[in-house]
C-alpha cells in the first residue's frame, strides 16, 4: 500500500463539509502531536503490532501520520461517515469503514490499542466516551477549551479527568480548509482558537492531568493544503 498514489484533489462539497463538521488537520500539526504523544504517554501493547482506530478519518491525515510516527508496526482501521473519502482513506488505512461511529446500531469490537483523530467538536464528549469503551488509549484533537464551556461540559471533564493523562497544546492559529467558500465567495478563514491533542487512557484512574505547550510550527505548516496521496497530482 502506497501513501502517495497519484490522484486529484476533489472539489469540496461545502454543504456536506458543514453538515458533518469536516475540518482537515494540517499534516504537520498531526505529526507533531503524535510524535510527542508516542514519546510521552504511549503504552506499547504486548504484541508487536499496534491496532489503531482513526475516527472521523476524513482524508486520512491522522492515519498517514500514525504510520510515520508510531514506534512499532501499526494496523489502522479508518471510520468515516462520508463515502466520498473512501479512496483517500484506502491510501493510508488497512481497513476502511463507512459508518457513523456514534450510531447505537453500529457494532465494533473493543480490541484496539489506540484511537486517534479529529472528530466533530460538537460531539467531542460522545466520541471520547465511546472510544474509551473500545480502546486502551484515546488521543483526539479538539479545541483546548472543548470541555470548559458550560456547566455540563465542566462536570463531564471533572468526571473524565481520571482518564485524562495529558493535553498537548498547539500554539498559533490553524487553517482547516483551503480555497474559497462557495457560499460567501471568500477564502476560508483562519481559526484562532487554541487546539490540543487530548490524551485519555483506560489505564489511568486518578484525578489530574498535565498540559504541555508544543513548539510553534511555521505558519505554512499550520494550514491545510491537500489530501495525503494527492501531493504530486497535476
Amino acid at each position: 500500500m502506497s501513501e502517495f498514489l497519484p490522484g486529484c484533489e476533489p472539489s469540496a462539497d461545502h454543504d456536506r463539509l458543514r453538515k458533518f463538521e469536516a475540518d482537515f488537520t494540517p499534516p504537520e500539526v498531526a505529526r507533531l502531536c503524535l510524535e510527542c504523544a508516542f514519546e510521552e504517554v504511549w503504552r506499547e501493547p504486548f504484541f508487536g503490532t499496534a491496532r489503531v482506530l482513526d475516527l472521523g478519518a476524513g482524508a486520512g491525515v491522522w492515519s498517514q501520520q500514525v504510520r510515520r510516527t508510531c514506534p512499532i508496526r501499526a494496523k489502522i482501521t479508518g471510520i468515516e461517515i462520508r463515502e466520498e473519502e473512501r479512496s483517500h482513506l484506502e491510501r493510508n488505512c488497512d481497513n476502511v469503514l463507512i459508518a457513523d461511529f456514534l450510531d447505537p446500531t453500529f457494532e465494533i469490537r473493543p480490541t484496539f490499542d489506540l484511537v486517534v483523530g479529529n472528530p466533530p467538536f460538537s460531539l467531542f464528549r460522545e466520541f471520547v466516551e465511546r472510544s474509551l469503551a473500545v480502546a486502551a488509549q484515546v488521543w483526539l484533537f479538539a479545541p483546548y477549551d472543548a470541555c470548559t464551556r458550560g456547566a455540563d461540559a465542566a462536570a463531564w471533564l471533572a468526571d473524565q479527568s481520571r482518564h485524562l493523562e495529558k493535553q498537548l497544546i498547539i500554539p498559533g492559529a490553524l487553517k482547516f480548509r483551503n480555497g474559497e467558500n462557495p457560499k460567501t465567495k471568500k477564502p476560508y478563514t483562519t481559526d484562532f482558537r487554541t487546539y490540543a491533542l487530548w490524551c485519555f487512557s483506560a489505564f489511568k484512574d486518578e484525578e489530574g492531568w498535565q498540559c504541555d505547550i508544543l513548539e510553534m510550527l511555521p505558519s505554512q505548516d499550520r494550514k491545510w493544503v491537500v489530501r495525503p496521496g494527492t501531493e504530486g497530482a497535476p
